[in-house]
């Protein structure tokens, strides 16, 4: 599968801009978009077509609802058709969600 667009949410821009540059290095050709609320996130899910998602948990609170985290942004992402089987991975320093991403969203990694 050659990943052409890839969607990375990160509240923090220059981490997101950090695993940008590494994916960047290892996928020359895919277009990377990068989202850093929860409310941007959903908007380019249903704009564009992604092939694999980079998600933190731990999303900023100052515009979004308390529950609008990457855990819910997941459930959103899996709610869509196309995107049933597209390979979710979460990037955090929270463990303690990672039974509900494996088991609700079936994410494809976890790397804490």
């Amino acid at each position: 599968m050659k990943l052409e667009h890839i969607l990375i949410v990160e509240d923090n821009i220059d981490q997101a801009n950090e695993l940008s540059a590494m994916v960047s290095s290892l996928l020359s050709d895919a277009h990377i978009f990068i989202a850093t609320c929860y409310e941007d996130a959903l908007y380019l899910v249903k704009q564009e077509t992604f092939q694999c998602f980079l998600l933190d948990i731990l999303l900023s609170e100052e515009t979004a609802a308390p529950s609008a985290d990457g855990i819910s942004l997941g459930k959103q992402i899996r709610f869509l058709p196309q995107y049933t089987n597209t390979p979710i991975i979460y990037l955090t320093s929270y463990s303690n969600r990672m039974q509900e991403a494996i088991n609700d969203i079936h994410c494809y990694g976890f790397l804490y």
